[in-house]
């Protein structure tokens, strides 16, 4: 009797506890999506990172720090290196976005903190002493016949804050010459007062000093000095060299002129994907022809390489770019470019295997003997650069003259611009990029499509955003949550009556053809949501808002004609296709939202099965993802 009453009694503790399980596995999914968004709600409610400043320098010193709504309510300020605090003052007036402080008294690097009423801090470094500074001018020699003769010469001024804090000061520059020979006017100039930010290298427009042969000479030089200032405080730098003017009547006098040598230009056509670093879409496209020369460059973001598994940082940049060969016939030929820098590019050199014709703004000329050159680009531009942006240099070679121009794409022109934002609900414009398709997974779950493509992000990350979206929210950053996104593009499909669907974590909208498809805007785990859609256009306006609390990022679209279950993964050059899709909603592992069978790449102009596929402007599609051409 005692075994059997044994075995009775295991055999209900079993029952019981399948049922515990089963019921604990019943509710796991509320109950986890009920803890996200309470905790969503939690974090969203807490005080937001600290911001970093910017000095606004006009002789008064202002610290902006653009953020939310509550205004400063006082300063501090502390001197380095002996951590002493100098102020503590109250805000007036109280503004959000920017305030007065008191200017730092002397040279040394400062520390300002703004507190908030709402207790959020804002910070701000100031430095005050030296930087790098240098004239330079459009060209290095310049000619005159006789007396009374004169040049037009362009002058730049060129400085490098290589400090940590902002730099606040103004510039003095005057030209020095033998007043015997050469007279100049004006011969003094002014910049400032400004404020340079850390690591900043600026090139600033002078204007042109007319310059006058007033005595016999076969070559003199005209020398710049360079003052700067800061209140009582003064840094100067040693003259330097900025054109030598040579008198050509005295070469003629002695010798013939030596003959210069003919020169062409033949451009080379070119294009950079960002490949697998993740940056999801082209980052720069070069070309031309007999009229002109054109390099276009996404702006120069600095990226966090470690968001998504890699190690680092690097710049959106172009770097050694073949853009032409510059040949050489008959005879030598000095070569070099000339212009001011563009504003909107950080770094911008232009070179030769036999030597450097251009370093930000400032152009040397080089001695070529006949030959074969071929011309390279380093480039970089501003990471706040204006779409539209474009300035011109000029490759000159004996009497050849050909235009260079830098520009900086629209959003439109080699993907599909997204909009980026700090907060979960489209909250503070963080910056644009532009994308190859819509499609990011950035959890420990198996990917619905795992093909490697470059416009893809998939890696077992959590708390993390794709490389371009967290270079724009912060790039020095150790994890990224509360985030969104809208994505805007123009979207082809071969049917008027069809299927969307889209996978996320966290929320997500989906607008088509003006109408709101998908709406799902909460906290939750990784699942998938489709509806039906009517178009009267085969080319439709995709609107597609997300946004990501923590912990587990995705986001992708599909599509699919209306009673099959067959989808389609849209991109620039086609879309990867499934024939065997599952159109249900649910959340991950329900088998909503996966193939099947195997997802293979359709290109965009297949007669088979001809695909949807993104529209955008200066974009021919390849025959695979990744193998198109864009055009500057």
């Amino acid at each position: 009797m005692r075994g059997l009453s044994t075995v009775a009694a295991f055999a209900i503790f079993i029952v019981v506890f399948a049922i515990f399980v089963a019921t604990a596995i019943y509710y796991y999914q509320l109950l986890r999506q009920t803890t996200t968004q309470a905790v969503q709600e939690v974090r969203s409610a807490a005080l937001p990172p600290d911001q970093q400043g910017a000095l606004i320098y006009n002789g008064t010193c202002v610290f902006s720090a653009a953020g939310s709504g509550s205004p400063f309510a006082y300063y501090l300020e502390v001197a380095a290196p002996t951590g002493q605090a100098l102020t503590s003052s109250r805000v007036y007036p109280s503004l959000a976005g920017a305030f007065e402080i008191s200017c730092p008294p002397g040279p040394g690097l400062y520390k300002y903190i703004g507190v908030r009423q709402n207790g959020q801090l804002a910070y701000l470094y100031v430095y005050v002493g030296p930087s790098v500074a240098w004239v330079a001018a459009n060209g290095t020699v310049a000619y005159v016949s006789k007396v009374g003769d004169g040049v037009a010469i362009q002058l730049y001024l060129n400085v490098y804050n290589n400090s940590t804090g902002w730099l606040p000061a103004t510039y003095n520059v005057a030209l020095l010459y033998d007043s015997s020979k050469v007279v100049c006017n004006p011969s003094t100039f002014s910049v400032g007062p400004t404020a340079l930010s850390p690591g900043e290298q600026r090139p600033i427009y002078l204007g042109v000093a007319s310059c006058r042969a007033v005595g016999a000479f076969n070559g003199t030089t005209i020398k710049a000095v360079v003052v700067q200032s800061y209140g009582a405080y003064s840094w100067s730098g040693a003259a330097a060299v900025v054109v030598e003017l040579v008198n050509s009547s005295s070469l003629a006098a002695s010798t013939s002129p030596p003959p210069s040598g003919v020169c062409s230009f033949t451009p080379v056509n070119g294009s950079q994907l960002s490949g697998f670093n993740q940056m999801n879409g082209w980052i720069g496209a070069w070309g031309g022809g007999p009229g002109g020369y054109v390099v276009a460059v996404r702006p120069g973001l600095l990226v966090p390489a470690y968001a998504t598994g890699g190690s680092g940082f690097y710049y959106v940049q172009l770097s050694h770019v073949e853009i032409g060969s510059l040949i050489v016939s008959q005879a030598p030929a000095a070569v070099q470019i000339s212009g001011p820098m563009p504003a909107f590019l950080s770094s911008l050199k232009v070179y030769t295997s036999a030597g450097t014709l251009y370093v930000n703004g400032s152009g040397q000329a080089v001695q070529l003997q006949p030959g074969t050159y071929t011309i390279y680009v380093d480039v970089r531009a501003s990471p706040n650069a204006a779409p539209g942006s474009t300035a011109s240099l000029y490759l000159s070679c004996g009497s050849y003259s050909y235009p260079i121009a830098f520009e900086i794409p629209q959003w439109t022109d080699w993907g599909i611009p997204v909009k980026v934002y700090q907060g979960t609900n489209l909250n503070t414009y963080a910056g644009t990029w532009s994308v190859g398709s819509i499609y990011f997974w950035l959890t420990y779950r198996q990917p619905p499509l795992s093909a490697q493509s470059p416009y893809f992000t998939i890696g077992d990350y959590l708390d993390s955003a794709p490389q371009w979206a967290a270079a724009l929210l912060n790039p020095t950053a150790s994890r990224w949550d509360d985030w969104s996104l809208d994505y805007t593009g123009t979207l082809y499909v071969p049917w008027n009556e069809f299927r969307v669907g889209v996978w996320h974590d966290d929320g997500v909208r989906v607008y088509v053809c003006g109408n709101l498809a998908i709406d799902y805007w909460n906290p939750t785990s990784p699942r998938f949501d489709s509806g039906k859609v009517r178009c009267s256009s085969n080319k439709i306006d995709v609107e597609v808002q997300y946004f990501e609390g923590y912990v587990e990022s995705v986001l992708m679209f599909v599509v699919g004609p209306k009673d099959k279950n067959v989808a389609y993964m849209p991109t620039i050059d086609g879309a990867w296709y499934c024939s065997n899709f599952n159109w249900g909603a649910g959340i991950y592992g329900s088998g909503a939202g996966t193939c099947n069978t195997a997802w293979t790449f359709v290109p965009w102009n297949s007669q088979q099965n001809q695909p949807p596929y993104w529209i955008v402007n200066k974009y021919s599609p390849g025959s695979k993802d990744g193998a198109g051409v864009p055009s500057p």
